[in-house]
């Protein structure tokens, strides 16, 4: 039986540098960018394009860093106890539904969060709060894990229908899975208009001086924490606005 801990990114992984299990380090960013492929390892190859030309990183560099690093979970043990600490927001539960996809059933499985009912991530947290999220895992059951596998597939193939059935069944290990669902789904523009984050960056760029990129990301975390985006994402939003017809 090993202990292992898959992390949401790599301050976290400076954050725990004390801790001496194994650590895996989910570099991705899942939410964004194409997710075709008929297997994990493919859709990850498939994604290699998409950072060399919005992230600037080499083929190479995501295929070290990211593929051989996440291909890890797929060497876990049925009688393993893992770890998970991922955040509550879209970034980093589509990311954790996705190492959730690659872990076997009867391995042990514990949701590790930041205890604030808030979206903010464990970057602020002290060693002891880091301790105290521990403390507080959740272990997930069988039926948890089924939806939760369920769930990375639903995004997959933007079931939203069954994405709604089956996060309503997860709501004692994320109370607020409903509203970070939904937040997915109204990505998604209707009747000619924008997706929520879009419209919401459009408003804070109908207000704000377009040149204080710091004002506008600031703006945009506090209204739309939810989404978990970095500065890259937003940014990236924000180009693509310019170009809107």
């Amino acid at each position: 039986m090993g202990q292992y801990h898959i992390l949401n990114g790599d301050c976290l992984a400076d954050q725990l540098a004390f801790w001496v299990e194994p650590k895996i380090v989910f570099r991705e960013c899942l939410v964004t960018g194409p997710i075709e492929g008929d297997n994990m390892q493919e859709l990850l190859e498939n994604r290699i394009s998409y950072f060399n030309k919005y992230h600037n990183i080499s083929s190479q560099d995501y295929r070290q860093k990211s593929i051989d690093e996440i291909l890890k979970i797929r060497t876990f043990n049925s009688d393993d106890h893992i770890h998970l600490w991922f955040e509550k927001d879209l970034f980093c539960q589509v990311n954790m539904w996705a190492a959730m996809h690659l872990l076997p059933l009867n391995s042990r499985w514990f949701v590790v969060q930041p205890i604030a009912d808030s979206w903010e991530g464990f970057g602020l947290l002290n060693m002891e709060q880091l301790i105290s999220c521990y403390d507080h895992k959740t272990e997930v059951n069988q039926q948890q894990k089924t939806l939760f596998k369920a769930l990375w597939q639903d995004y997959v193939m933007n079931d939203w229908d069954n994405m709604i059935k089956n996060g309503n069944q997860l709501l004692s290990i994320h109370p607020f899975m409903n509203e970070v669902i939904k937040a997915h789904i109204d990505r998604f523009p209707k009747n000619n208009s924008l997706g929520r984050p879009q419209q919401t960056l459009q408003n804070i760029l109908n207000t704000t001086d377009p040149t204080d990129f710091q004002a506008i990301f600031k703006q945009f975390k506090e209204i739309e924490g939810i989404y978990g985006f970095g500065d890259v994402q937003v940014n990236t939003m924000i180009q693509e606005l310019k170009i809107q017809p």
